[in-house]
């Protein structure tokens, strides 16, 4: 099983939301493949950042849904893995014998 790191998990977080709207906690939880704690803890920093938002939805029910400031950072990550992604395969390029 391969760890992922901090980043990852809130890109997953910040990626599915953009994704899919907002969404309980469950759903999250199972497209995320995170525990409700480990879930939470990143909410909960996501939420602090304003990155994310917390809608109550009835009494106990509760959806998260991902803030335009959210929605600007995901979008930056997602460029800038695509900056990454073009340089790799430029040095691959070269580095391979013709």
């Amino acid at each position: 099983m391969v760890r992922r790191s901090k980043l990852e998990m809130y890109i997953s977080i910040l990626e599915f939301l953009s994704l899919r709207g907002p969404m309980k906690t469950t759903h999250l939880m199972y497209k995320t493949n995170m525990s409700y704690r480990v879930l939470m803890e990143f909410l909960d920093k996501l939420i602090d950042r304003d990155l994310v938002e917390q809608r109550k939805t009835s009494e106990k029910r509760v959806m998260y849904a991902i803030t335009q400031k959210g929605t600007s950072t995901i979008r930056s990550f997602r460029q800038f893995r695509q900056i990454l992604s073009e340089s790799a395969m430029r040095i691959e390029n070269r580095l391979l014998p013709y």
